[in-house]
């Protein structure tokens, strides 16, 4: 089944019907937002949004890509934001206390993913940098944590690393209050100057 915005297709199954109108509102209140963060004028193209009500079929999905790990709910691998229904997310055990709000914060955290794609695609060495944007920009919450990790396993094994998305958090929340818009979105387009300036980040942090 298909249901079309102005910006948006959603594709989705009978059973994943009542998620089309969360989503929406979730984009609807923080799109804009982000848009302007990153300095777009708008969409290029309507935006596809994907649900997945199997675990397995989303699995099948992200193997194309990458080899999919049981924490893994949503992405945005082929451009689009392909989802987990809420109901398949709480059967995933990181994930089971997942609420209605906290749905809504993941799908605006893909969408940060999708505007970022949208200005510099490669993501090589700064994983990290895009997933401490889409967690601060999309209002989720992470616990604080220290950041024990070298510059190495941060750029280059950050899939592999514990409490991953805790330090990205932390890193992107004090990157937000401490630098000015233009350093972080010079970051976004060059990310070689992020890479040459994360000691000093990751010191100050």
């Amino acid at each position: 089944m298909t249901y079309t915005s102005d910006f948006f297709v959603i594709n989705y199954k009978a059973d994943t019907e009542d998620l089309v109108g969360l989503i929406l509102d979730s984009l609807d209140r923080g799109m804009n937002r982000i848009i302007d963060f990153f300095e777009l004028e708008q969409l290029s193209s309507k935006k596809e949004i994907v649900i997945y009500s199997s675990i397995d079929e989303y699995a099948l999905h992200v193997n194309s890509y990458s080899p999919y790990q049981d924490w893994m709910i949503a992405d945005t691998f082929d451009g689009n934001i392909n989802v987990l229904s809420l109901k398949c997310c709480q059967q995933i055990r990181s994930h089971r206390n997942m609420d209605c709000e906290e749905y809504k914060r993941l799908i605006l955290h893909e969408f940060v993913h999708q505007c970022q794609q949208a200005i510099n695609p490669n993501a090589y060495g700064c994983i990290w940098f895009w997933e401490a944007l889409a967690t601060n920009l999309s209002g989720q919450v992470f616990d604080d944590t220290e950041i024990n990790c070298t510059k190495e396993q941060l750029m280059y094994d950050y899939i592999n690393l514990v409490g991953n998305y805790s330090i990205s958090y932390k890193l992107g929340k004090y990157m937000l209050a401490n630098f000015d818009h233009a350093r972080i979105l010079d970051y976004v387009k060059s990310p070689e100057k992020l890479c040459n300036e994360l000691d000093l980040i990751l010191n100050d942090t």
